[in-house]
């Protein structure tokens, strides 16, 4: 049986709401963990090291780009977060890094989602073989 596939989580990290960001794509990582089939790599967690000791914003982009070479796949999304009682639903889509992170992955030839199904079939076919 092959291993679970690497996953790279591409979103919306410093557009919009920092926090709401990091705190959507690490909730992801949580459930794609959950789930068991794939092993997601979260580039949210960066937030911490640069809270310690900023770095310019094309030294992260040139680490994930590093880190993407030794994924399986990228998995495009959004942050989203849903009303609670002292704020109003957070939707955030554009992101000029991840969609750098997406043309980069197609270069490189990394199959790139922006479903989970999807990349769940693919991953489960890809395990299967």
């Amino acid at each position: 049986m092959n291993q679970k596939p690497l996953v790279y989580l591409a979103g919306p990290m410093s557009r919009g709401d920092i926090a709401i960001n990091s705190r959507s794509q690490l909730l992801l990582k949580l459930d794609l963990i959950k789930d068991g089939i794939v092993v997601p790599f979260a580039p949210a967690g960066s937030l911490l090291a640069h809270l310690i000791e900023p770095v310019n914003y094309e030294m992260w982009l040139a680490y994930d780009f590093d880190v993407i070479r030794h994924c399986d796949a990228l998995l495009r999304r959004s942050a989203v977060m849903p009303a609670t009682e002292f704020h109003e639903t957070y939707i955030q889509e554009e992101s000029r890094g991840a969609d750098r992170e997406v043309e980069f992955a197609k270069e490189i030839g990394i199959p790139v989602f922006s479903t989970i199904i999807d990349l769940y079939d693919w991953a489960k076919r890809r395990t299967a073989q």
